[in-house]
């Protein structure tokens, strides 16, 4: 018989907060999508061990789910007792693919003749698995590598991301769902169903983005004894810092059976562990290939083992392999007198754990057989970190003649417009119009790199004076970022794209091999031949073009100095009119967004009961009340009162500035300073970088020149998030975050812009600017500096205080504002 499909069920709201579910903080509860699916009954006439009991699967893909928004219900039938393997499908309602997020799952077990729900010692586990094929060809940057997106078990029935993460799946997506009857204990006969619950939102029902989330699944693996062998040692490659392994023998109930793995040695994924205590150990990375491979963060972790374990945990080792700590241990409650697992501890943080790429990880698992024989065992742990590589897909059906791919593909841009992305220089920065319209093919593969990281620090090799200047082939110069690859036309550029100075070419004479792995940028006008396709072209920067132009160079073109790419990305293009002349003044846009005349692009800004969604600012109402802000119009904040004040009155060497905060647009980094400032963690620090025309910066409190913080002080810094605003751009007098290459990273230093620096907006966290004293950074740009930008003499933040508009100062601004809007 096959099994019943669509069962569709109008389940009242109230019902569904009843029971367990993801919590929401970006969509609406009544666009949470809650998919069931329930086995057909498993009749339970013996025990199972581990692995042993029968199966059931069901084939689904949520792409129903995008369009239908009440629960759906699916239930399995099987034609006989205990049927092995059931197979089902919830059929696409349409062929139109959707962003949707996954954002975790409930599995239950029930009495079949009493309908309720009991204990979950009748289920072994619950796999949920994607179809890896569709997956990549869904999500090419972060498509995971694994099949396996999720696992429940005895002691771990549900798991949910943390509010505001979830991960990425394209609605017609195949997941495959696999469930498994267990039985330790029981001798009495028992029919049970499983019944699972799996939690979605589709995109388009969001309030605010979602934090992408990336997976891996890595795995203990032992090697297996061979010939009295077992207290061999050996270290396995990839993590020279790990504990050295030890033999195991391989479980009777192992699935897949032996495979090779580092050394050449046969490994078992289920192995057998001997009475009392025991620990195995295998480096994290060498089946979790994405994990640690640049700076992010994990945010959720859940074991998959066995009875008799004790706890599993994630070993992080320095880079010297000096010191070692545990980041994660999950502890495992077991059954006291039966064979069972009651409670295992899960990972889910929006906070995270840092993940470095310069480290080695180490995962460890403890069991404590106290059966007294031999039990089978096994260890997964399923890690699932802030995706950063991921890109908001644009989906298209294939009418596009020079896309050689078939059905749906991901285009990480819109087919019908041209997109802009900036390279950041060493000689300055440039903004580069590519034609994506009549050149996808070579778009969509350099965008891909773009975005993966693959020309941050690229070098240029070769430049002709006056002629072009080509980068390196990535492949050559940055093999470890695995770039992508793609066709090349063989057709000469489109007229309109050919001339003049300031084009982006591409070799024709790379072949598919090499690919979209160099470019040229041409310094004169030149029409390229049929070995070259002009794809883009110079809008912004060609004074850089000059410079590269007058670089000295040797007969074979190499250059006589290091000319790079320090980061490359995308220009998120200003669509409303009203906003394009507002970029170039924060407050007016801020004024501008709280009237209403305009609507937050994205990231849309975080919703605050004050500032431009509700009360005016400080700043807004002198501004609006034609009062200008003075040094004498403000006085300190009491300890009491610094949560009110959102100006620093900053004394240097040079003289005192007024700056403004923005809590409304970087919360998070404001509440910071504020409480940093309030505790006099500034006071004596220093400008360590002027970079002319650039930012002056201020140095890092960890390494404070006049001395280092109290214990205190220093537990009041903790990482921040990065915090952009729509059109909130850097421009004179700005105060922004500084940071290494993690979006995360920013502490404590900041910057002043002493310009305009379009490179760096949407990229770092502006929270404030100088609104009185900017002469004094004409000061301090005056100074001279090293080759380093290091200022040659000392310039020193006297003090740094939060402020307060006096009680007269409030109480004029209230006044005019009042005689101006009277009738």
């Amino acid at each position: 018989m096959k099994p019943l499909f669509l069962i569709c069920l109008a389940l009242a709201a109230g019902t569904l907060a009843a029971r367990a579910a993801p919590q929401i903080i970006n969509f609406a509860p009544e666009d949470l999508i809650a998919a069931e699916v329930i086995t057909a009954p498993f009749v339970v006439k013996q025990r199972y061990k581990s692995m042993e009991g029968p199966t059931q699967m069901v084939t689904i893909t949520p792409q129903g789910l995008a369009v239908r928004q009440e629960p759906l219900k699916l239930m399995l039938e099987a034609s006989e007792e205990n049927r092995n393997i059931s197979y089902g499908l919830i059929a696409p309602a349409t062929k139109t693919r959707h962003l949707m997020w996954f954002l975790g799952a409930k599995i239950e077990v029930l009495d079949e003749v009493e309908d309720r729900v009991i204990s979950p010692e009748y289920m072994c586990h619950l796999n949920l698995d994607t179809n890896l094929n569709i997956r990549r060809d869904s999500f090419p940057m972060s498509p995971g590598t694994n099949t396996r997106l999720l696992t429940l078990t005895g002691g771990a029935m549900d798991f949910f991301f943390p509010p505001g993460y979830g991960l990425p799946v394209a609605s017609d997506e195949e997941h495959d769902v696999t469930f498994q009857v267990l039985n330790h204990n029981r001798d009495e006969p028992i029919s049970v169903r499983h019944r699972l619950t799996l939690y979605y939102v589709a995109d388009h029902q969001l309030q605010s983005p979602m934090q992408p989330l990336i997976y891996d699944v890595p795995f203990v693996a032992v090697p297996v004894d061979e010939g009295g062998k077992a207290d061999e040692r050996f270290k396995v490659s990839r993590c020279s810092c790990c504990t050295p392994l030890k033999y195991g023998a391989e479980a009777d109930n192992a699935i897949g059976g032996l495979f090779d793995g580092p050394e050449g040695k046969k490994y078992s994924g289920h192995w057998s562990v001997p009475p009392g205590p025991s620990e195995f150990r295998f480096p994290l990375r060498y089946y979790a290939r994405s994990f640690g491979s640049y700076e992010t963060t994990a945010h959720a972790m859940i074991p998959h083992i066995h009875p008799y374990c004790t706890e599993m945990t994630v070993i992080e080792h320095d880079p010297t392999c000096s010191t070692s700590r545990v980041i994660y241990r999950s502890q495992v409650k077991n059954k006291e007198h039966e064979t069972g697992l009651l409670d295992i501890d899960r990972f889910s943080s929006a906070q995270g754990l840092e993940i470095h790429p310069d480290r080695q990880y180490e995962l460890a698992v403890h069991y404590d057989n106290s059966s007294g024989i031999a039990q089978d065992s096994m260890a997964t742990m399923a890690i699932y970190t802030h995706d950063k590589r991921f890109i908001k897909p644009h989906w298209t059906q294939n009418e596009i003649e020079d896309i050689k791919l078939n059905g749906l593909i991901n285009l990480p841009f819109d087919p019908r417009e041209n997109v802009k992305v900036f390279l950041d220089t060493n000689l300055g920065g440039i903004e580069v119009e590519l034609n994506a319209i009549d050149y996808p093919d070579i778009v969509f593969p350099f965008l891909q790199r773009l975005d993966y990281g693959s020309f941050d620090g690229l070098s240029f090799y070769r430049v002709q004076a006056g002629t072009y200047a080509q980068t390196h082939h990535i492949t050559r110069e940055r093999p470890k970022l695995q770039p992508y690859t793609g066709p090349i036309p063989e057709e000469k550029s489109f007229a309109r794209w050919a001339q003049g100075q300031g084009t982006i070419l591409m070799p024709q004479s790379a072949g598919p091999s090499q690919g979209n792995s160099s470019f040229l940028l041409s310094l004169q006008p030149m029409v390229a031949d049929a070995g070259y396709v002009v794809f883009g072209r110079i809008t912004k920067g060609k004074a850089v073009l000059d410079r590269l132009s007058r670089v000295p160079a040797s007969e074979d073109l190499t250059p006589e100095q290091r000319i790079e790419i320090r980061t490359a990305y995308r220009v998120v293009p200003i669509e409303d009119e009203l906003a394009k002349t507002a970029q170039d003044d924060p407050a007016a846009l801020l004024q501008m967004l709280a009237a209403g005349r305009i609507a937050p692009t994205s990231p849309p800004p975080p919703s605050r009961p004050a500032g431009m969604f509700g009360l005016p600012t400080v700043s807004d109402t002198f501004e609006s009340c034609g009062v200008a802000p003075r040094f004498d119009a403000f006085v300190p904040c009491s300890l009491a009162e610094t949560a009110q004040g959102n100006h620093l009155l900053i004394k240097t060497s040079y003289g005192n500035m007024m700056c403004e905060l923005y809590p409304e647009a970087a919360p998070e980094h404001v509440a910071q300073i504020k409480k940093l400032v309030a505790n006099r963690c500034y006071d004596g620090s220093t400008i360590v970088r002027i970079d002319k025309d650039f930012v002056a910066q201020i140095e890092d409190l960890d390494y404070k020149r006049t001395g280092p913080l109290s214990p205190t002080q220093k537990a009041l810094i903790s990482p921040l998030p990065l915090e952009v605003f729509p059109n909130l751009n850097h421009q004179r007098g700005t105060l922004s975050m500084a940071r290494s290459d993690d979006p995360g990273s920013a502490k404590t230093s900041f910057s002043f812009l002493l310009n305009a620096a379009p490179h760096l907006d949407q990229q770092y966290t502006v929270f404030g600017k100088v609104i009185e004293g900017l002469a004094v950074l004409d000061e301090i740009e005056a100074r001279a500096t090293s080759d380093a930008y290091a200022p040659s003499e000392w310039i020193q933040l006297e003090s740094v205080q939060i402020v307060r508009p006096t009680d007269e100062a409030l109480s004029a601004a209230t006044a005019t504002e009042k005689q101006e809007v009277a009738p």
